[in-house]
């Protein structure tokens, strides 16, 4: 891996992917995320194993494109294709609170089976933009607000009970992205 270890780290292999959180997974380094995991999705992985032990936390708008990626696979067919581990109380309580456990396979420590065999360290590579300490450019706010208008979108597909959470958070979203696709062009 990389030197500076915040970010957000995978690697593919095998018909599986896998992700290290180093710091925070937010709204602010999703759009990466969310490319890379749709070209998993269209590789057809088989699983995402996403490695939590070295999460600072995750908001919910990472936690929606988590949901996202198994609401799509369980679609394909593919059950237990989210695998969270190393999960810790404070993540499993956040993911239990949206209804992640009816998607995931969610271990609070590393997976004793003797066949699971995450890459090493060298094997992953960090996503561009992904280090919120090292942002180099200002998120793109329209694009930003889409991703979060899906994940949320995907939470509430996820469970019932996250619409009531939600509810204005996308209407706001949608009000944002209608009026930002409606702004003429900035000239320079």
């Amino acid at each position: 891996m990389s030197e500076n270890l915040s970010g957000i780290f995978v690697c593919a292999r095998g018909g599986d992917a896998f992700v290290r959180v180093m710091g925070r997974g937010s709204h602010q380094n999703a759009q990466p995320f969310r490319q890379w995991l749709q070209t998993q999705i269209g590789a057809d992985c088989r699983c995402l194993h996403v490695d939590l032990s070295q999460c600072q936390g995750m908001d919910s708008t990472f936690l929606g494109l988590l949901a996202g990626f198994g609401l799509k696979r369980r679609a394909a067919g593919g059950q237990g294709a989210l695998h969270l581990f190393n999960a810790g109380d404070r993540h499993l309580k956040s993911c239990q609170s949206l209804g992640l456990d009816r998607l995931a396979r969610i271990d609070p420590m590393r997976p004793d089976d003797p066949a699971f065999h995450p890459p090493l360290d060298s094997e992953f590579c960090k996503l561009p933009d992904t280090d919120l300490i090292a942002l180099k450019k200002p998120a793109d706010s329209f694009g930003t607000a889409q991703v979060m208008l899906e994940a949320h979108e995907d939470l509430c597909a996820t469970d019932e009970r996250n619409e009531p959470k939600f509810k204005d958070v996308k209407q706001f979203l949608r009000e944002e992205i209608a009026r930002k696709s409606e702004d003429p062009p900035i000239s320079k």
